[in-house]
């Protein structure tokens, strides 16, 4: 899909609200236009149709609007949600803009169903719970194995205790983080949830460099398992055939957002997954993992994260969620979207408050879905990520 010529002079004149970024205390988040935008309903409608080939008329796209709803409990376990019922081939997210008569609705993120499909879907699930799965060394601990929410009451706990006693052992310490913090992935060392990323993500080492290009990792490859001086065939060619599935479906779902992705990607070519357009940097992948609500404030603003979703089997799975947004004006917070095997979810993962559900029969060597995520962080535009 081609990017007409004035649509980039159209977001530079934006007002100055617009694509700014959505910091983690934000009550709303930003009103960002790269997933697609319009002054009104009807012209959104008709973009999309011109874009994606899919018609309103047909049942084959739907245009839902959604509405912001801060959700007081985006940090717990349980999260309210309201299902989303997929009906369409292609649906489309979007909300009302407050902020700027010239950009009234914003996309907040685009599902297309069967995106894999098939032989291709068949494959992918052979690869992933005949060789993925059992071999793959998940992590579990990091910022969204334990919740923000049970962190934040541990602290405020231990700080409680210091302030009665004058000081707190360690030992306390950790039975206070013991009785508050949140281990809906596994306990520690019996994990039944985790994820593994491959590709080129930063890493700070007193500024952000690209973790490939620190010294004492020379050799380092990105489709490694645990010895990192060799590429794991499998695990590469998961990585590179699906990279670039995703990235002809971006171009077609949310053309500005790939282009740009392929700008902030032209100087890190050798960094890129995919064979064809290399719009993403790394692909995580999930099993049976909890994700608390959270804002991927590293990833590059402007672009895009895409999600592969794939159920073992066909029964319902983990719900994403849009953690403050409800289906209704005054609706309950929390939408929830089976997204169904072989879809793909398109969403400003940088921007908006997003999670998981729970898995409903969590085990790390046989969840019954598997997410992978596509992204590229912030800054990997710059000659060696900035490593000079």
């Amino acid at each position: 899909m081609e990017i007409d010529e004035d649509v980039k002079a159209q977001v530079e004149e934006c007002c100055q609200v617009v694509n700014r970024p959505t910091l983690k205390n934000d009550a709303t988040p930003s009103p960002y236009l790269h997933l697609g935008w319009a002054t009104s309903e009807e012209e959104l409608k008709e973009n999309f149709q011109r874009q994606t080939g899919y018609l309103v008329s047909t049942g084959e796209l739907e245009m839902h609007q959604v509405f912001h709803q801060h959700n007081p409990h985006k940090f717990s376990c349980n999260i309210h949600t309201t299902e989303l019922c997929l009906r369409a081939k292609c649906t489309v997210l979007y909300k009302e803009n407050e902020q700027c008569v010239h950009h009234k609705f914003i996309v907040i993120a685009i599902i297309e169903q069967a995106v894999v499909s098939g032989a291709q879907l068949d494959w992918l699930k052979a690869v992933l719970w005949q060789s993925v799965f059992p071999r793959v060394k998940f992590i579990s601990e990091g910022h969204d194995s334990i919740s923000e929410d049970s962190k934040r009451a541990a602290l405020q706990a231990i700080n409680k205790k210091k302030k009665l006693n004058g000081s707190i052992t360690e030992e306390e310490k950790e039975e206070l983080k013991k009785k508050h913090y949140c281990h809906c992935n596994g306990p520690p060392g019996q994990p039944t949830g985790g994820f593994a990323t491959w590709g080129c993500t930063l890493k700070k080492v007193g500024k952000p460099v690209c973790k490939f290009n620190i010294k004492t990792a020379t050799g380092r490859k990105k489709f490694h398992l645990q010895n990192m001086r060799e590429n794991d065939p499998i695990i590469e060619s998961l990585c590179q055939t699906l990279a670039d599935v995703v990235s002809d479906r971006c171009l077609v779902l949310a053309p500005l957002a790939a282009k740009n992705m392929l700008e902030e990607a032209s100087n890190a070519l050798c960094c890129r997954l995919g064979t064809k357009h290399q719009m993403f940097a790394a692909m995580s992948l999930n099993s049976s993992f909890r994700i608390h609500a959270h804002v991927d404030k590293k990833d590059f603003p402007n672009g895009l994260t895409a999600l592969i979703n794939v159920h073992k089997n066909e029964e319902p799975g983990q719900l994403h969620v849009l953690v403050d947004y409800a289906l209704t004006k005054g609706g309950t917070p929390g939408i929830g979207i089976d997204l169904g095997s072989g879809s793909l979810l398109l969403e400003a993962a940088s921007r908006e408050w997003h999670a998981s559900s729970q898995p409903i029969s969590p085990s790390l060597q046989e969840p019954t879905r598997g997410a992978l995520v596509f992204f590229s962080h912030a800054g990997l535009n710059r000659p060696d990520h900035g490593f000079e």
